[in-house]
């Protein structure tokens, strides 16, 4: 069984569960860049709110798009902190991590795949789905080696071309979203 590790993404972060070590990002904060069922970008005007003057280090249990994470980066309240973002996901931690690591593999896979998706639409994002990422993971299945660039990228494209930014496994295991609008 796949233990999987925690999303070290982009800030010091404490490894978790870990063999390789976390990168050390402080560049450019960025934003979300998956779209995740119980996110909370809408919230974030609210959630700012509650966020105190002075904390420690910051943790993040199931991280999903990461939208308070990206916003406390964005505004600087994570400088210098550590910081540990977990999930049980092992295609979401792979992906941040590909994306951590990788990130302009990653840039250039989803670019192949965006220019595909424009010529061919749907017929693209259901031949991403069933023929290149769906066996994929059944590949990986198992294994706690890194997460590909190419893998990472498919699911970014499918997040963010599927129905409603979601992340759904049927009873196979396999990724099953219909494509979106």
């Amino acid at each position: 069984m796949y233990d999987p590790p925690a999303v070290m993404f982009p800030r010091r972060v404490e490894a978790v569960q870990q063999a390789s070590p976390a990168p050390d990002c402080n560049a450019t904060p960025v934003r979300p860049f998956l779209k995740w069922a119980g996110g909370k970008r809408q919230l974030l005007p609210q959630l700012r709110r509650f966020v105190p003057p002075t904390f420690g280090d910051y943790h993040e249990p199931f991280v999903g798009s990461g939208a308070l994470f990206f916003d406390l980066s964005a505004a600087g309240h994570l400088s210098g902190r550590g910081c540990r973002l977990v999930d049980t996901n092992a295609d979401l931690v792979g992906c941040y991590q590909a994306v951590a690591w990788h990130v302009d593999e990653v840039i250039d896979q989803l670019g192949r795949l965006d220019r595909r998706h424009r010529a061919d639409g749907a017929v693209h994002y259901y031949r991403v789905r069933d023929e290149l990422f769906n066996p994929a993971r059944r590949a990986r299945a198992g294994q706690s080696s890194a997460y590909p660039p190419d893998l990472a990228a498919m699911l970014i494209y499918l997040n963010r071309t599927g129905f409603n930014g979601l992340y759904r496994l049927n009873a196979s295991g396999d990724f099953n979203v219909p494509a979106g609008r």
